[in-house]
């Protein structure tokens, strides 16, 4: 048994897989070590610090309105940071299929769609629901799967092309691939949260679903004052920092980035199985590439391990061709020529470094 103090701390740091982390420092221990049951006299003393909650129904505005903000943009950048998506979409709805304007046949649809996505195609996916100007709910996020279809919409943005996705049966539809600095798409994503006057459209901030990873989380005991460059604010009885600390000179180098970056094309159906097996090899250091990868990989895209299998071959036979490929591939530690099994281990242990 330990008592309050010894499973409490001021800080918590969350470590995303690029190397990057978060640092939460407090002026009072508030952060309490999970698994721990508090004694009674723990409870009662704790629910007289905190402060009094809404009445049940009544909507959050103001202040209340403003924190419940904040707190789904920090929980959605923590779970997007936690995760290697593929590309920033946009759904829109299509007013012949469906009453855009209705918020309840709106929700149903969207969550009966993700469900058949995520069961069927292993979607992963972040929706940031917002109403246009007229009223009519569209949705912002990120997307990722092994069945996820993009067809090139022949449309072209800073260069880059911008797909279209067939299986969203509701309206239309662009997909744009993530490249660069992956935690600025993030931060793009978050600022659509409370973009309209602190309205929540559909009642949430976020949705969000599939086989997402969430952040490390480390409890910590700091020195409150050493904590710099932070962004700092107050909460009921306390004060709170804020600090983001990108990872070492790999740090900015998600997958997509290595991979495009080897030569990898994302006109290749394997070139997406590969960066869902290396998220595998990131969450899960011990596995086989037969025995776990091919099979789960196949089964959330609806094919055999060895289609799964020839698609990731070819797309690694098209990558080896083009000028870059030896010189990273000699970069993130290769030589020779490579197995499957040894690129995605390598790319996921480039990822993983500090």
């Amino acid at each position: 048994m330990k008592n309050a103090q010894e499973i409490s701390h001021n800080g918590l740091v969350y470590r995303y897989a690029d190397g990057s982390y978060d640092v939460i420092a407090c002026t009072a221990p508030i952060f309490r070590e999970p698994g721990w049951e508090a004694a009674f006299h723990e409870m009662e003393a704790e629910a007289k610090r905190r402060p009094t909650a809404r009445e049940a129904g009544k909507k959050s505005e103001g202040l209340d309105m403003e924190r419940s903000m904040r707190r789904a943009r920090a929980k959605l950048r923590r779970l997007a940071l936690a995760n290697e998506f593929e590309y920033f979409v946009t759904l829109t709805l299509d007013p012949a299929k469906i009453d855009r304007y209705d918020g309840a046949a709106v929700t149903k649809a969207l969550g009966r769609w993700c469900d058949n996505m995520v069961r069927r195609h292993g979607l992963r996916y972040i929706l940031v629901p917002e109403r246009h100007k007229d009223g009519a709910f569209h949705f912002h996020g990120f997307f990722a799967g092994p069945g996820l279809k993009a067809v090139d919409s022949g449309k072209l943005i800073g260069g880059r092309p911008v797909y279209n996705l067939p299986q969203w049966s509701y309206g239309f539809t662009t997909a744009q691939p993530l490249y660069g600095e992956y935690a600025a798409a993030v931060g793009y994503c978050c600022k659509y949260i409370g973009k309209q006057e602190g309205e929540r459209p559909l009642g949430r901030w976020y949705y969000s679903g599939g086989a997402l990873a969430e952040p490390e989380k480390v409890y910590v005991d700091l020195d409150y004052r050493a904590v710099e460059n932070s962004v700092e604010f107050s909460i009921p009885g306390a004060k709170i920092k804020v600090l983001h600390e990108k990872g070492g000179q790999n740090g900015n180098r998600t997958v997509t980035n290595v991979m495009d970056r080897m030569g990898f094309r994302e006109s290749c159906r394997g070139t997406a199985y590969i960066r869902e097996a290396v998220g595998i090899a990131l969450r899960e250091r011990d596995f086989m590439m037969c025995k776990d990868v091919y099979p789960a990989l196949a089964k959330a895209a609806g094919r055999s391990p060895a289609a799964i299998e020839r698609a990731m071959r070819t797309a690694i036979d098209v990558a080896t061709k083009s000028p870059q490929w030896d010189t990273e591939w000699r970069e993130i530690g290769g030589w020779g020529s490579p197995t499957t099994g040894e690129i995605v281990r390598r790319i996921a242990r480039e990822c993983r470094e500090d």
